[in-house]
């Protein structure tokens, strides 16, 4: 029996030893899960903000003799601008909405002609 004397104090450190690790295992894994969702927060705030920052003017519009459509416009705004897409609706005449592809990028403060091919 004396053999054994000391053994409990052993498997009880193991225990405490196993424990602590678990701990900070998942201490670590919080804080990591912490880090990464306050940063996809300041992310979404900073594209909130730039949403906020753009603005676009549309100066003039019209149809060439060609029937082309022409306009300028001017990024008023605090950031670069991308206009994709242009969709134009006749008024009184029911169904006629028509879709331009764009697809150009505005700085800051240019005055843009887009190219007459539509």
């Amino acid at each position: 029996m004396t053999s054994h004397r000391g053994l409990s104090a052993i498997v009880g450190t193991v225990f405490l030893v196993a424990i602590v690790i678990g701990a900070l295992s998942y201490v670590t894994y919080s804080m990591n899960i912490l880090g990464n969702f306050s940063e996809s927060l300041i992310v979404e705030e900073k594209r909130q903000a730039d949403k906020q920052s753009e603005k676009f003017d549309i100066t003039s519009v019209e149809i060439t003799p060609t029937n082309k459509l022409d306009g300028v416009i001017t990024n008023s705004g605090q950031i670069p601008v991308k206009i994709k897409t242009l969709w134009i609706e006749e008024t009184g005449v029911p169904d006629t909405v028509q879709k331009f592809d764009i697809d150009q990028n505005y700085c800051t403060w240019e005055k843009i002609e887009p190219d007459k091919r539509y």
